[in-house]
């Protein structure tokens, strides 16, 4: 097989990267494509900042993960 019939049954696969970091101001994200062994940046990237009772709620849930999982928020 030449190397442009290998890249053309090679799966993509799209990938959203979602993180929060430790200051808990926002939430990160960003879209990926992958090959399961490489991947390509878009460029699509966002940063959605948390409003305060989100911010709030996240810092009580980092520190009482327990109670966190048992009340209904």
């Amino acid at each position: 097989a030449t190397k442009l019939t290998i890249l053309v049954k090679m799966k993509k696969y799209n990938i959203i990267g979602l993180m929060s970091g430790t200051s808990m101001d926002g939430i990160d994200g960003t879209f990926l494509i992958s090959d399961g062994k490489s991947f390509k940046r878009t460029n699509v990237n966002a940063t959605i900042k948390y409003n305060k009772e989100t911010k709030y709620l996240l810092l009580d849930a980092q520190k009482n993960p327990k109670n966190f999982i048992k009340d209904e928020k």
